[in-house]
């Protein structure tokens, strides 16, 4: 079986910096202990490997869209599922939503 493989550098150049300007890696948000299912290493210690990996996860290659990583932190009124910590993205055009959309569609089967 083959696995969808996505760019490292791509996520640390494009990806992590949205998490961390959106306060995604807060204590009391992903970059805390709570029983978050995506995590994210915390703010005073970064970790992009982890992060890649956790990210990683939320990833639904055959179907980017639905992928939890844009669904979540989609608005529900652009048909984004409800989420926690609220909207971040407000349109499809959003730069940080068209920044991992990108990462994920580059991804490949390898």
């Amino acid at each position: 079986s083959h696995a969808y493989v996505m760019s490292y550098d791509e996520f640390v150049a494009n990806v992590a910096p949205v998490f961390s300007e959106n306060g995604c890696d807060n204590a009391t948000c992903h970059g805390g202990t709570t029983g978050v299912e995506f995590r994210l290493s915390p703010r005073d210690a970064k970790d992009p490997e982890f992060d890649f990996e956790q990210a990683c996860r939320q990833v639904y290659p055959q179907d980017p869209l639905e992928s939890p990583l844009l669904m979540k932190p989609l608005a529900e009124e652009c048909g984004g599922d409800t989420h926690a910590g609220g909207a971040y993205f407000y349109s499809f055009d959003d730069p940080d939503y068209v920044a991992m959309l990108t990462w994920i569609e580059n991804g490949e089967y390898r």
